[in-house]
Formats: C-alpha cells, sequence, structure tokens
C-alpha cells in the first residue's frame, strides 16, 4: 500500500490517517502482533470539540489487542475539505467504518459498524457541527488552530470510555441465564411484574427526556471525577485550592451572581447546622463485626441547593464559562442534547423559502434574537443573513433525519444560491 507523506505524519500524530481516494482509514499497527489484527476489539465513535478557532469532529478509536492494554487512535476532520465532509456523510447514513491496519507492507482489512444508537449519535454530532461551521466566518475557520486547541485539553479515553463492553455483557447475560435455572417461577413472575410496573411508569418521561437525562448523567460524572482529581492535586494543599475556587469564580461570575450563590451558600451552612464541621465520632466495632464503610450523611438544604440554582441566576452558560476558564470543556459525548427544528421543518415544508424560514426562526426564537442583538432579519448583514440561513438549512435537515422525515425541499431552493435575499 503506498502512503503519501502527509499521510506518514498523520499516522505519527494521530496513529490514524484517512486514504482519501478510497475512505479507508489506516491505523498505525507497527510492533504489534499480526495475528492479533483481525481478533481485536475495536470501539469507535464521533464527537464535536467545541474551540475559540472553530469546532473540530475527531473519530475516536479504542483498539484492543488485549483487553487490559487498549490503544487509543483518532483522526479530525477538515470541515473545509469537501472529502472530509464526503466521508462524513458516508459515516452517519451508513454507519460504516472502514479500516486497515497496517504493519510497514502488511496489512489486516477491517469493516466496523457502529451500533444504531452510535450512528444515530454521530448524524447529530455532525449536525451540530456543521451548525458552528456554518453559522460561523469561513474565513476565519482555522483548522490547524482548532485542532492544537482540542489537543491541548482532549484525551481519547475521555471519549470512548465506558465500564461494560460488549464482551462482558454477554458473560453477565451467560451467568445470569445460568442462574436463573434455580430461581423458582414465582420469584421471576414477581421480577417481571415489578420491572413491568417501572417500565410502564417511567418510560414515557424516559423517551421525552432522554437527552437531558443523559446530558447531566455525563456532566455529573465528569464533575465527579474533576472533584476527585482536584482533591489529588490540593490534597496537601487547602489554602491553595481555596484560593484557586475563589479566584475563578470572582473571574466567571457577576457581582449580582456572586451575591446569589453567598445567599445559597449561607443558607446550606445554616440549614446543615454545621454539619461538616462536627468531629467524627469513633465507635468501638467488634473484633468479630464486618467493618463496613458507613455513607456520609449529606447535610441539610443541599437538595435545596441544587434545585436553587435555576432560580439564582447562575446560568448553564456561566457553568460553562467557568469550566473554559480553567481549561476544562464539558460536553462531546452522546446524549448531547439537540435544537428542536420541528418547526422550522413545517414552516419550510409549508412551502416558504430558507430566507423566510430563517426570518420567522428569528421573530419566534428568544435566544436567537439575543445572539443578534435583537435586530430584525432585514437589518443583518448579507454574510449573517447567509450564516442563520445555512444554520437554520442544516438544523431541520438534522431534525429530517432523526425524525425519520423527508428534507423538505422545493424549486425555490435554487434561489439560495444566489444568496439569502428574502423571496
Amino acid at each position: 500500500m503506498r502512503i503519501t507523506n502527509r499521510e506518514k505524519l498523520n499516522l505519527e500524530r494521530f496513529g490514524c490517517t484517512l486514504k482519501e481516494s478510497t475512505g479507508v482509514f489506516l491505523i498505525d499497527w507497527k510492533g504489534k502482533r499480526a495475528g492479533l489484527a483481525q481478533s481485536a476489539n475495536i470501539f469507535a465513535c464521533l464527537a464535536c470539540i467545541r474551540t475559540k478557532a472553530g469546532p473540530i469532529v475527531l473519530l475516536a478509536f479504542e483498539i484492543s489487542p488485549t483487553r487490559p492494554r487498549p490503544d487509543y487512535f483518532y483522526f479530525p476532520f477538515d470541515l473545509n475539505s469537501k472529502s472530509h465532509r464526503n466521508c462524513l456523510s458516508r459515516l452517519t447514513n451508513t454507519g460504516e467504518v472502514r479500516l486497515s491496519l497496517v504493519d510497514g507492507s502488511r496489512s489486516c482489512n477491517r469493516t466496523h459498524e457502529l451500533t444504531p444508537y452510535l450512528r444515530s449519535r454521530a448524524g447529530e454530532v455532525y449536525a451540530e457541527a456543521s451548525q458552528l461551521y456554518e453559522s460561523a466566518d469561513r474565513n476565519k475557520y482555522d483548522f490547524n488552530h482548532a485542532l492544537t486547541l482540542a489537543e491541548r485539553r482532549v484525551r481519547i479515553p475521555q471519549l470512548v470510555h465506558r465500564v461494560l463492553l460488549d464482551d462482558t455483557l454477554h458473560e453477565m447475560s451467560e451467568n445470569i441465564e445460568e442462574a436463573i435455572k434455580a430461581v423458582p417461577s414465582e420469584n421471576r413472575d414477581r421480577a417481571n411484574d415489578i420491572v413491568r410496573v417501572a417500565a410502564d411508569a417511567f418510560t414515557p418521561y424516559y423517551q421525552n427526556n432522554r437527552k437531558v437525562l443523559l446530558e447531566n448523567l455525563f456532566v455529573g460524572q465528569f464533575g465527579l471525577t474533576c472533584i476527585i482529581d482536584f482533591h489529588r492535586m490540593f490534597a496537601d494543599n487547602s489554602v491553595g485550592l481555596t484560593k484557586f475556587i475563589s479566584d475563578t469564580l470572582a473571574a466567571t461570575l457577576s457581582g449580582q451572581q456572586l451575591d446569589a450563590l453567598s445567599e445559597l451558600v449561607g443558607f446550606v451552612v445554616a440549614a446543615s447546622n454545621l454539619r461538616f464541621k462536627e468531629p467524627t465520632e469513633r465507635k468501638e466495632q467488634p473484633s468479630s463485626a464486618i467493618l463496613v464503610p458507613a455513607i456520609p450523611e449529606l447535610p441539610v438544604g443541599l437538595a435545596t441547593l441544587v434545585q436553587s440554582m435555576g432560580a439564582s441566576g447562575i446560568s448553564k452558560d456561566t457553568a460553562r464559562k467557568f469550566f473554559d476558564l480553567i481549561g476544562l470543556e464539558v460536553g462531546g459525548k452522546p446524549g448531547r442534547p439537540t435544537k428542536d427544528y420541528s418547526r422550522e421543518y413545517e414552516l419550510k415544508a409549508s412551502g416558504l423559502s430558507w430566507p423566510k424560514v430563517a426570518r420567522r426562526a428569528l421573530e419566534g426564537n428568544p435566544e436567537i434574537r439575543e445572539e443578534f442583538g435583537g435586530r430584525t432579519f432585514q437589518a443583518l448583514s448579507f454574510q449573517e443573513k447567509a450564516n442563520l440561513t445555512n444554520r437554520i438549512r442544516e438544523g431541520v435537515r438534522s431534525y429530517a433525519e432523526r425524525a425519520g422525515r423527508p428534507f423538505p425541499i422545493g424549486t425555490e431552493d435554487v434561489l439560495d444560491q444566489h444568496g439569502p435575499a428574502e423571496k
């Protein structure tokens, strides 16, 4: 297989490169046993990383020759490249990733199929990246700078992290099937009834709120991991931790938000009766007793603190600014909620041109109006009209794919080639 100099550089930097002429991803397999290439377990997913220089779409791989020692690879797509965009379109449409694990003159060809969920998620990721790309000034999109910024903060294991593997689930299922043979049938029926009642009660809520629920879980997991890391770094330096957090809050929150946070902290401290400052009593345990780690009791009022965050004026945007300031990023995980473009879909399906749909979206969406300073569509510059129109078009396209509905298009859409003038 002939490999160009550029592809060699990509293999050295990413461990992976795209053979644009064939759409095959080459994986650097040097130094590994050739026999393991065919049996290695492959996991892949698509992620969108937001940077100040523009979005970066990464195809991340975890390939495990042996389970304890997986290897990580990734390939960044340049959204300015037509061939890269075509590759992303094929990947999200088919869910098929063709690979060639290369070791010198030898190679092992593999085809990896994304699961239905990851394929759907890949479509959402690409649609999100397309919207960010279209809404930005393309002349200012700097792929190399964006990639450098992404590489400073993202680790591939974060993107592909999971505890249960497919073979783990298979083993668990086999063990359960073996164990359930000795279970009385009435116990199985009772368990089935319990699960059915719970499923009937919660399935509709889960189906309607799945994206938000998953986002909260991922953000919570991210936050807990950060707390553990901060403990490791500041375990013997409480003064340094206090200064770090206070300086970050001061640089992130406005005076009004700091006042709101101060009131909430005061409320929680008072409601908890300073429980955190109480000494822990040691109780004698019988020598024969089994020692079980005690679960610390949360202070009274902590749940109230969480529920009050929405009313305090401390928004999600402020929280994101906090993480951006300290060089962390929340996002790029499966389950990130996407914007609802069903209204714009119906407007387009009714026969309106894309500029008219964009104008209606601007008029009916407070967030978009705020983004453009409250101006009307006619008051926008030519480039701003084009960016907004393209963003709405890609949002409708993404909605149509997720909802399984045909992409609405009419003969008047040829006018878009000449600019976003409203028709």
